[in-house]
């Protein structure tokens, strides 16, 4: 329920169930339904990364099913013209999806708004005013992101800080498993590439919001630590890249001294116990693990 996702599916049902429920008590529904379609229409942009990027996505979306909204309702040709406009329509909205995730949600939402123009006829309203009031839904959303922002600044970056805590750990803890004598190293490894997949994704996402956010509004203590933190995040990850193991050659030598192989796994499994402790407790500082326990675990490594 602390989620970004959670507060994101609050933000969508407040955006939608307002503007229908004002609209019944006054007695103007397609008013309220208009509203409505553009606030869900331009909410697939609300996606994880810079704040500035997530509100220029919204306010596209908005302009973007206002104009399509208004092209789709005076699409009343012959279907000989229809299908090449319609066709050449199609194909410009999609093209946006090309400049990457976001755009991909806003062509979506541009998309979604050409199909449904053609379901919908409104009998209150023109089709420009109704075109007017799909993108005022779209403002309507976005006020209501930036007023959640605002109050919440730090939500995103603190849930994807303790993301990228856990899946480091799984990381981790896959390459101690890896090491022990395992017959299914295949099946592992297959779930390490995975799980680096996802924490590259995490990094580029965490890179956007914290460097983005500090070259747009300058330094802040908070933003100073949690980029630090960030960066031995991703030196973890690139240590244990640039450094491959041959599991084969390692069984070969250390065949006869599985004690050794015990000390490594113990060291990692460790190392990851303490990042999935840092990511339940979060800014609690009290709760951050011993240090007590770390120490006993580098004591074993006393090898002659």
């Amino acid at each position: 329920m602390k989620s970004t996702n959670f507060s994101k599916a609050i933000l969508i049902a407040i955006a939608v169930t307002v503007p229908i429920l004002l609209s019944i008590r006054w007695g103007h529904l397609e008013i309220g339904l208009a509203l409505c379609f553009g606030a869900f229409w331009s909410s697939p942009s609300d996606v994880s990364g810079n704040f500035r990027h997530k509100k220029y996505g919204i306010l596209f979306s908005a302009v973007l099913v206002m104009l399509v909204s208004f092209i789709g309702g005076y699409l009343k040709f012959e279907t000989w013209l229809l299908i090449p406009v319609l066709g050449l329509l199609t194909f410009a909205i999609a093209f946006i999806s090309v400049y990457g995730f976001r755009a991909s949600l806003i062509s979506f939402s541009g998309l979604l708004a050409l199909v449904l123009s053609f379901a919908h006829e409104s009998k209150e309203l023109e089709i420009y005013e109704y075109a007017l009031l799909i993108g005022a839904g779209g403002l309507w959303y976005l006020l209501l992101a930036v007023l959640w922002y605002r109050i919440n600044p730090k939500a995103q970056t603190e849930e994807l800080l303790g993301e990228t805590y856990r899946l480091t750990a799984e990381f981790l803890e896959t390459r101690g498993k890896l090491v022990g004598p395992k017959k299914d190293r295949l099946e592992l490894q297959s779930h390490l590439y995975e799980i680096q997949s996802k924490l590259i994704e995490h990094h580029e996402t965490l890179r956007e919001i914290l460097l983005l956010s500090r070259k747009s509004s300058g330094r802040s203590s908070y933003q100073a630590k949690r980029l630090l933190i960030f960066v031995e995040l991703i030196d973890m990850l690139e240590t244990a890249i640039a450094n491959p193991v041959n599991y084969d050659k390692m069984d070969a030598l250390f065949g006869d001294h599985p004690e050794f192989i015990e000390s490594f796994q113990n060291l990692i499994f460790e190392m990851a116990s303490q990042l999935r402790t840092i990511a339940e407790v979060g800014t609690d500082h009290s709760k951050f693990p011993k240090i007590l326990n770390w120490a006993n675990v580098l004591k074993r490594f006393n090898w002659k």
